[in-house]
């Protein structure tokens, strides 16, 4: 019988010496808090969804700042993305311009542009990596906003796509006023008069 009991009492050891682990659930691999989830979101849809959606709704730039000035109603019409009534108009465009000047010690930094090659500045690039706005998203038609928890989500997925576009640009060259820059990217405006801040996603120096 002391037997039986000193074998059964050395099979049970390795038993409670055993530290059963629990498998980490695959969830717990994907971010979960609103900024690093919607920049997931926004690196998995870069290069297939985004460039190319931007590309394809692309206008003339000059084009389309041409029209802004001289007939603001008309260019919302024509070139005008996701503006309902009362809201500003989002424009997606692509263009070559010369630098007029910049600012690149902000960490708003940006280029001045022109554009339609009259010697004067016509519009701005952000370069950041501050960058103001939700152009990129609003002309992105398959980024609807009941698709989002919340008007934070929302607004995270906007600084994803902002923080994207600066990741993705060319270091700018020294000296960089004179220089020629060719660029696609989107912008907001509420009314002709206002500065056209361009959120590039492509940007190339010299002319293509």
């Amino acid at each position: 019988m002391i037997r039986t009991l000193a074998i059964a009492a050395l099979v049970a050891l390795p038993l409670t010496a055993c530290k059963i682990v629990k498998k980490a659930d695959d969830a717990d691999a994907v971010p979960q808090d609103d900024a690093s989830r919607m920049a997931a979101l926004v690196e998995a849809d870069w290069d297939e969804r985004i460039l190319p959606a931007l590309s394809d709704t692309a206008n003339p730039a000059e084009d389309v700042l041409a029209l802004v000035g001289s007939d603001f109603a008309a260019a919302e019409d024509r070139y005008g993305i996701g503006g309902s009534e009362g809201a500003p108009s989002n424009f997606v465009v692509t263009g070559t311009g010369t630098v007029i000047d910049a600012n690149l010690e902000s960490r708003a930094a940006r280029l001045d542009v022109d554009i339609d090659g009259d010697g004067e500045a016509d519009s701005q690039i952000q370069l950041g990596p501050v960058i103001r706005g939700t152009a990129l998203r609003d002309t992105l038609d398959f980024y609807v906003f009941t698709d989002f928890r919340d008007q934070i989500e929302f607004a995270k997925l906007a600084r994803a796509l902002n923080d994207a576009a600066h990741s993705s640009l060319e270091p700018a060259p020294a000296p960089v006023v004179g220089q020629t820059v060719t660029f696609t990217g989107a912008f907001t405006l509420a009314k002709a008069g206002d500065p056209a801040q361009i959120v590039p996603v492509r940007l190339s120096w010299g002319a293509e």
